[in-house]
């Protein structure tokens, strides 16, 4: 501790070296979509997280999910792949939590863990979070929540060049990229492209191997606005090349080698919109847009078993999965008599995946050559939706939120040579709603409540193919899944002040017809598993943030979460479900008063959290202990207009050895990162 007091006490001596004139900063107010309308965030019955462009510069990550993690409710997950982390959220995880990027999903169909961020901080304006059940609005998989990612779009000036690099010492990597950006009358442009290259990180325990990856991507964007109509127009590409990290304790006796590899997880995107606002009448706002997007993954799992005294199965197998989604999106607003904001809308979405895969194995030493299987499936998944949404201001302050969403899901597997599959579909429909109350009970704070409902429907993979990726058993699929649903209650309070902002939410949620995987041993497989539902799983928690505006200068805050979370299931019932019951920050902000052509800020703080338990159904207890670490932000920006930036991130500074509860990987050790930007 006396190092961090240390660390606090230099940062109060840069207050006190870049002090200005004690002009009083303000806490600026927060604008959101959460609710598919700008709205003030004090407006919104929702618990919505959110990371302006001002912080993605200064945190300098390679990542969309660590620009999260610092978000209440949020946990960041690795899925043993550190180049492409996800998130959950409330304890529940990734695959529960929609992923779109300008309000189009990016859907996931044969992934055990959910979609992942296949675009590049350096092209993001802003990032929303909703947290809770969304499938009013956003539909399947937002049974946890949203993420919606918002990319930039024109500048203001008819050209504007901007270019970026970030060294990481953790990796010994680097990124870089270019953009050019401008807006003549009404026709806007923006056009980038970047380049990643992170090698093996570096953990106080030692390098970890398999945790390298290279990103490559590049975006179009046009738009041509009119009075009343807007046209737009995008296309954008990212490709992945990606090491697996092999966790400890499967390399053994019996499994004496296992490497897995990623060497593409790429995604392609075209999409056009349209926006008409009417000059006069009822009807505020006609929405419309189209997308269409591949997303591409080629994974590799070599493993040998010890199969006896003298005797190992090899096994090379090789899967080639090729998403193609198509999606519409209609909405319509309206701002009628006594106070009613309407929209109404409909969604449809088609995702058609095509699954090769090639098994090799052998047994040495009695068959020195390979046998070979090839196996091809193509299945579909199609999704329409109806949705409808008011919000009613009776009086000033007082604002009712209700919404309904009629889904129907067919999916099918349309085509398979692998002998253990059988062609099937599967047919479903669900009726969710929400009803939320937002109360401004005096000038800067709100008090709010949410009662949602959440539906998920089962992936192809869930239902149809399974997979035999990730362990010596294949898990098996299940046409006769049911969908998950949930019901959620939240009670919240924000208040934001020139001195002060604070959020707080209670929450209550509980999933049933729970999907996961259990035992379902076969002759052949005694380990195998199968996606099956269980009884429920119940979470409930609080979350909060806070700010305060000390001095001109000086911000202390702090942001934490405490989660309960329970998982019941036919002779099983558990409160150690993986998640620690307490995490978050502290820190101390310094930022300097505005000077002509130069600012400085600094962020020195404390990320915690305590022991994370996981038990299984035959006993055994998996613990992750808890941990705290200390880390150093700062910066400058100069220029006429503040142009040029340099951010420097130094992470755990006491080299402290952890992992996070939903990490498999060592975070890195004490490191550094820069980053620089310029716009010309």
């Amino acid at each position: 501790m006396n190092r961090i007091a240390l660390f606090l006490a230099a940062l109060g001596s840069a207050s006190a070296a870049f002090a200005d004139a004690p002009d009083e900063v303000q806490l600026k107010e927060v604008r959101v979509t959460a609710t598919k309308v700008e709205r003030s965030l004090q407006e919104v019955p929702h618990s919505v997280g959110v990371v302006e462009r001002e912080e993605i510069l200064r945190k300098g990550t390679t990542s969309i999910a660590d620009l999260l993690r610092d978000i209440p409710g949020v946990q960041v997950e690795d899925g043993a792949v550190p180049g492409q982390k996800r998130i959950g959220l409330r304890g529940e995880s990734a695959a529960r939590v929609l992923l779109l990027i300008d309000g189009q999903r990016v859907s996931e169909q044969k992934s055990m863990s959910g979609a992942v961020f296949l675009v590049d901080p350096s092209i993001v304006e802003r990032i929303e979070v909703i947290k809770g059940p969304a499938s009013v609005l956003y539909g399947s998989e937002a049974i946890a929540g949203v993420v919606n990612i918002i990319t930039r779009k024109g500048a203001q000036v008819p050209l504007e060049l901007e270019a970026g690099t970030t060294y990481d010492s953790a990796t010994d990597g680097w990124k870089g990229h270019l953009m050019a950006s401008g807006r003549i009358q009404g026709f806007s442009y923006n056009v980038s492209g970047y380049r990643s290259n992170q090698g093996d990180r570096r953990t106080p325990d030692g390098v970890a191997a398999d945790t390298s990856f290279q990103e490559k991507g590049g975006r179009l964007y046009v738009e041509q606005a009119w009075e009343r109509l807007t046209l737009f127009a995008s296309a954008e590409t990212h490709i992945s090349d990606l090491r697996v990290f092999t966790p400890d304790g499967v390399i053994s006796a019996a499994i004496p080698y296992f490497h897995q590899d990623l060497p593409e997880w790429s995604r392609k995107k075209t999409s056009l919109g349209t926006i008409w606002r009417p000059a006069a009448g009822a009807l505020a706002k006609l929405s419309a847009d189209v997308y269409h997007q591949t997303t591409y993954k080629d994974f590799f799992m070599d493993m040998d078993i010890q199969a006896g005294p003298g005797m190992t199965v090899q096994t090379r197998n090789r899967t080639q999965n090729d998403l193609d989604s198509d999606g519409l999106h209609l909405q319509s607003d309206w701002a009628l008599p006594g106070g009613h904001y309407l929209i109404a809308g409909f969604e449809g979405s088609r995702d058609r995946l095509g699954a090769d895969e090639t098994r090799r194995s052998r047994m040495l030493p009695m068959m020195p050559a390979f046998s070979l299987s090839k196996y091809r499936d193509e299945a579909e998944a199609t999704v329409t939706a109806l949705f409808v949404q008011d919000e009613w201001q009776p009086v000033n302050g007082l604002t009712f939120t209700g919404g309904l969403r009629q889904t129907w899901v067919k999916t099918e597997l349309e085509k398979t040579t692998d002998p253990t599959l059988k062609v099937a579909s599967n047919r479903d429909q669900n009726l969710v709603g929400s009803l939320g109350v937002a109360w401004k009970v005096a000038a800067p704070s709100t008090l709010r409540l949410n009662v949602s409902q959440g539906y998920r429907f089962a992936t192809l993979q869930q239902l149809y193919m399974g997979t035999v990726h990730g362990s010596s058993s294949p898990t098996f699929g299940n046409p006769d899944l049911k969908p998950e649903t949930s019901r959620s209650v939240e009670l919240g309070w924000r208040t934001n002040t020139d001195r002060a902002a604070v959020d707080v939410a209670l929450f209550r949620s509980e999933n049933r017809d729970y999907i996961t995987t259990l035992l379902s041993p076969t002759p052949t497989y005694p380990n195998a598993l199968q996606f099956r539902n269980v009884d429920r799983a119940t979470s409930q928690g609080l979350e909060a943030a806070a700010t305060l505006q000390a001095t001109p200068h000086l911000s202390p805050y702090t942001s934490f979460t405490w989660l309960r979370r329970r998982f019941e299931s036919t002779g099983f019932t558990t409160w150690k479900t993986g998640s620690p019951s307490f995490l978050g920050q502290a820190g101390l902000r310094y930022e300097s008063a505005a000077r002509t052509g130069l600012g400085f800020h600094a962020d020195a703080f404390l990320r915690f959290a305590d022991r994370a338990d996981l038990a299984s159904s035959n006993g055994t207890v998996e613990a992750v202990p808890g941990w705290t670490i200390l880390n150093l932000s700062t910066g400058l920006h100069f220029g006429a207009h503040g142009q040029h930036q340099v951010a420097v991130n130094l992470q755990n500074l006491l080299d402290r050895s952890y992992r996070t509860a939903f990490e498999t990987v060592l975070m890195a050790g004490r490191s550094v990162s820069v980053s620089l930007r310029s716009t010309f």
